[in-house]
Protein backbone atom coordinates (compact mmCIF):
# COMPACT_ATOMS: atom_id res chain seq x y z
CA UNK A 1 0.00 0.00 0.00
CA UNK A 2 1.91 3.24 -1.08
CA UNK A 3 1.57 6.37 1.47
CA UNK A 4 -1.30 8.76 -0.17
CA UNK A 5 0.64 12.19 -0.50
CA UNK A 6 -1.02 15.26 -2.43
CA UNK A 7 1.83 15.89 -4.79
CA UNK A 8 1.44 15.42 -8.50
CA UNK A 9 2.62 15.56 -12.25
CA UNK A 10 1.69 17.82 -15.00
CA UNK A 11 2.11 16.09 -18.18
CA UNK A 12 1.46 17.52 -21.28
CA UNK A 13 0.87 15.10 -24.51
CA UNK A 14 1.23 16.45 -27.85
CA UNK A 15 1.57 16.28 -31.62
CA UNK A 16 5.08 17.15 -31.78
CA UNK A 17 8.53 15.73 -32.37
CA UNK A 18 10.18 14.33 -28.97
CA UNK A 19 11.78 16.51 -26.91
CA UNK A 20 15.58 15.89 -26.34
CA UNK A 21 15.45 15.77 -22.19
CA UNK A 22 12.08 13.59 -22.13
CA UNK A 23 12.01 11.61 -19.52
CA UNK A 24 12.59 7.80 -20.81
CA UNK A 25 9.88 5.66 -18.83
CA UNK A 26 7.19 8.18 -20.38
CA UNK A 27 8.10 7.61 -23.80
CA UNK A 28 8.42 4.03 -23.03
CA UNK A 29 4.80 4.29 -21.95
CA UNK A 30 3.97 5.83 -25.09
CA UNK A 31 5.28 3.16 -27.12
CA UNK A 32 3.72 0.69 -24.66
CA UNK A 33 0.31 2.40 -25.32
CA UNK A 34 0.45 2.55 -28.29
CA UNK A 35 1.49 -0.94 -29.40
CA UNK A 36 -1.42 -1.87 -26.10
CA UNK A 37 -3.93 0.56 -28.54
CA UNK A 38 -2.79 -1.18 -32.16
CA UNK A 39 -1.33 1.83 -33.32
CA UNK A 40 1.91 1.75 -36.01
CA UNK A 41 4.80 2.60 -33.69
CA UNK A 42 6.07 5.38 -35.76
CA UNK A 43 3.02 7.41 -35.08
CA UNK A 44 5.36 7.77 -31.60
CA UNK A 45 7.78 10.06 -33.16
CA UNK A 46 5.20 12.58 -33.89
CA UNK A 47 3.56 12.88 -30.02
CA UNK A 48 5.62 15.05 -27.27
CA UNK A 49 5.60 14.81 -23.69
CA UNK A 50 6.24 17.67 -21.18
CA UNK A 51 6.62 16.73 -17.88
CA UNK A 52 6.48 19.49 -15.09
CA UNK A 53 6.66 18.00 -11.58
CA UNK A 54 8.34 18.64 -8.38
CA UNK A 55 8.59 15.68 -7.31
CA UNK A 56 12.13 14.40 -6.23
CA UNK A 57 13.34 12.00 -9.17
CA UNK A 58 14.99 8.85 -7.38
CA UNK A 59 14.00 9.35 -3.92
CA UNK A 60 11.17 6.54 -3.90
CA UNK A 61 8.64 8.70 -4.02
CA UNK A 62 7.09 7.55 -6.70
CA UNK A 63 8.05 10.42 -9.53
CA UNK A 64 8.32 7.86 -12.68
CA UNK A 65 4.68 6.53 -11.43
CA UNK A 66 3.45 9.78 -11.74
CA UNK A 67 4.65 10.21 -14.82
CA UNK A 68 4.17 7.09 -16.77
CA UNK A 69 0.43 6.83 -15.18
CA UNK A 70 -0.15 10.31 -16.47
CA UNK A 71 1.63 10.14 -19.77
CA UNK A 72 -0.84 7.13 -20.18
CA UNK A 73 -4.26 9.03 -19.16
CA UNK A 74 -3.38 12.37 -21.73
CA UNK A 75 -3.17 10.00 -24.90
CA UNK A 76 -6.90 10.14 -25.56
CA UNK A 77 -8.00 7.02 -24.39
CA UNK A 78 -9.86 5.92 -21.16
CA UNK A 79 -8.06 2.94 -19.19
CA UNK A 80 -9.42 1.72 -15.93
CA UNK A 81 -7.16 0.89 -13.33
CA UNK A 82 -6.38 -2.35 -13.25
CA UNK A 83 -5.20 -1.95 -16.68
CA UNK A 84 -3.46 1.29 -16.04
CA UNK A 85 -1.47 -0.84 -13.51
CA UNK A 86 -0.68 -3.31 -15.42
CA UNK A 87 0.54 -1.59 -18.38
CA UNK A 88 3.09 0.44 -15.90
CA UNK A 89 4.14 -2.65 -14.05
CA UNK A 90 4.95 -3.61 -17.74
CA UNK A 91 7.81 -0.78 -17.47
CA UNK A 92 8.85 -1.02 -13.94
CA UNK A 93 7.90 -1.47 -10.31
CA UNK A 94 5.11 0.43 -10.11
CA UNK A 95 3.49 2.37 -6.25
CA UNK A 96 -0.44 1.66 -6.38
CA UNK A 97 -0.71 5.68 -6.28
CA UNK A 98 -2.50 4.60 -10.06
CA UNK A 99 -5.54 3.78 -8.09
CA UNK A 100 -7.88 5.83 -6.57
CA UNK A 101 -8.70 4.78 -3.49
CA UNK A 102 -5.74 3.36 -1.26
CA UNK A 103 -4.86 -0.28 -2.58
CA UNK A 104 -2.81 -2.99 -0.97
CA UNK A 105 -1.22 -4.16 -4.89
CA UNK A 106 1.82 -5.79 -5.78
CA UNK A 107 3.95 -3.35 -7.49
CA UNK A 108 6.26 -6.07 -9.69
CA UNK A 109 3.75 -7.57 -11.53
CA UNK A 110 0.04 -6.05 -10.16
CA UNK A 111 -1.27 -9.64 -9.65
CA UNK A 112 -2.67 -8.32 -6.40
CA UNK A 113 -5.03 -5.49 -6.68
CA UNK A 114 -7.45 -4.87 -3.31
CA UNK A 115 -8.94 -1.51 -2.47
CA UNK A 116 -9.35 -0.85 0.94
CA UNK A 117 -12.38 0.56 2.37
CA UNK A 118 -11.32 3.55 4.34
CA UNK A 119 -8.37 5.74 4.68
CA UNK A 120 -6.87 5.89 8.25
CA UNK A 121 -6.52 9.38 9.43
CA UNK A 122 -2.83 10.53 10.17
CA UNK A 123 0.06 12.98 10.32
CA UNK A 124 2.63 12.30 8.18
CA UNK A 125 5.96 13.35 8.32
CA UNK A 126 8.16 12.95 5.02
CA UNK A 127 12.20 12.78 5.09
CA UNK A 128 14.25 13.67 2.17
CA UNK A 129 17.05 11.48 2.03
CA UNK A 130 20.18 13.38 0.27
CA UNK A 131 21.03 9.93 -1.24
CA UNK A 132 19.17 8.49 -4.72
CA UNK A 133 17.99 5.37 -5.83
CA UNK A 134 16.89 4.00 -9.02
CA UNK A 135 13.85 1.36 -9.06
CA UNK A 136 15.19 -0.60 -11.07
CA UNK A 137 18.16 -1.20 -8.87
CA UNK A 138 16.47 -1.37 -6.34
CA UNK A 139 14.42 -4.09 -7.32
CA UNK A 140 17.53 -5.67 -8.39
CA UNK A 141 18.64 -6.57 -4.73
CA UNK A 142 18.00 -9.93 -3.49
CA UNK A 143 16.10 -9.69 -0.36
CA UNK A 144 13.51 -13.35 -0.73
CA UNK A 145 15.86 -15.41 1.49
CA UNK A 146 16.21 -12.62 4.40
CA UNK A 147 12.25 -12.38 4.22
CA UNK A 148 11.91 -16.07 4.00
CA UNK A 149 14.37 -16.03 7.23
CA UNK A 150 12.26 -13.45 8.77
CA UNK A 151 8.62 -14.76 8.05
CA UNK A 152 8.12 -16.76 11.39
CA UNK A 153 9.00 -13.89 13.68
Amino acid sequence: VSCPVDWYSTVEVSTGSPLTDERPLSRAMVNTLLEHWNYPAHLSQDIRISIHSTIPVAKGMASSTADIAATAQHLGHQLDESTLAQLCVSLEPTDSTVFHQLTLFDHNDASTQISCDSQPTLDLLVLESPQTLRTADYHRIPRQAGLHAGAPA
